[in-house]
């Protein structure tokens, strides 16, 4: 049952992300709640959402996918040098592909900079930041 739970969890907060921001379903919202009152309830969803995920995932059976050995100790540590700079190069740019960017309308398709590489490097960052390995 712990699965099953997961599985409606993640497609829960899926859906909680990705339907609510789609321009007929923002705007129709915002033109009912406001901007401020969008934002409030889109992050209120999505801390209630994220913390139903963690708790499902932290409910779901344990999977060992690899053999531990002391060896990947390190890999956390390796990541953590392209997980600062990804952080760092990435908050600072305008990024228009993702949700609510800072500086947006500076956003300039001739020098796409670090967006060239990804789309969406915080996302590409906490990826690596909350690897499987121990």
């Amino acid at each position: 049952m712990a699965w099953f739970d997961f599985a409606l969890a993640f497609v829960f907060f899926f859906a909680s992300h990705s339907i609510s921001v789609r321009p007929p379903v923002k705007s129709w919202l915002v033109a009912r709640l406001g901007q401020t009152g969008f934002t409030i309830c889109y992050a209120a969803l999505s801390l209630l959402v994220l913390g139903w995920l963690i708790h499902a995932a932290h409910a779901a059976p344990f999977v060992a996918l690899w053999a531990w050995t002391p060896l990947l100790n390190l890999v956390p540590l390796a990541l953590m040098l392209p997980v600062c700079l990804i952080v760092t190069m990435s908050l600072g740019r305008p990024n228009p592909f993702s949700f609510d960017g800072s500086r947006n309308a500076q956003f300039d398709p001739a020098h796409l900079g670090f967006v060239r590489f990804m789309r969406h490097p915080l996302l590409v960052a906490l990826a690596l930041w909350v690897s499987p390995l121990p």
